[in-house]
């Protein structure tokens, strides 16, 4: 899929990599957030 892309830019590729990291502290969080919840 990656490989698809014939975007160079590094500026994409760490836009992506920012997007996941995001997305993954949201869902950490989040599930934080049901876990306190839940008590």
């Amino acid at each position: 899929m990656r490989s698809q892309l014939s975007l160079p830019s590094s500026q994409y590729t760490q836009n992506v990599k920012i997007g996941e990291i995001t997305l993954e502290f949201r869902q950490l969080s989040s599930h934080e957030e049901m876990k306190n919840c839940n008590q």
